[in-house]
């Protein structure tokens, strides 16, 4: 029966993967065992290879939980929306986020969707700011 392979070297968690453009802001050590990372935005553990690392980074799970911390369910949050009339006079409703980023330390304004409504009225504004379906109590917290 064959032997398995041993690795020659073990891997450990470095330092200076906190400092790397692709890792910063969301990786760190993890205490109990040096040949781990840990995903901070998606609150799992990793093998210390930089390789897993940026491959973690580039996954699908990770990009959208970095969505989901950018405006987290305590986070203040504000609706900016904008009614406009495009060049061929299709009116149009321009909805914009305004929130505190944790990540770049300011207030950011993101633009979130661009809906093309019947009037410019009120009734009609609202009736598309409506279909967001945000919660009553995220609506309170602005």
């Amino acid at each position: 029966m064959p032997k398995e392979k041993e690795s020659l070297y073990t891997r450990k968690y470095r330092v200076a993967w906190e400092s790397d453009v692709e890792l910063k802001g969301w990786i760190g050590p993890v205490l109990a065992d040096e040949t781990k990372s840990l995903c901070k935005i998606c609150k799992c553990t990793l093998a210390a290879h930089k390789k897993d690392l940026l491959l973690h980074g580039k996954s699908k799970k990770h990009q959208e939980a970095e969505k989901r911390s950018l405006a987290g369910p305590n986070s203040k949050y504000s609706l900016i929306i904008d009614e406009s009339t495009a060049v061929d006079s299709t009116k149009m409703l321009c909805v914009m986020i305004k929130y505190f980023s944790k990540k770049q330390t300011k207030i950011v304004t993101t633009f979130y969707k661009l809906i093309e409504i019947e009037k410019g009225d009120a009734i009609t504004i609202s009736a598309g700011a409506r279909r967001f379906k945000i919660r009553e109590s995220n609506r309170n917290r602005c």
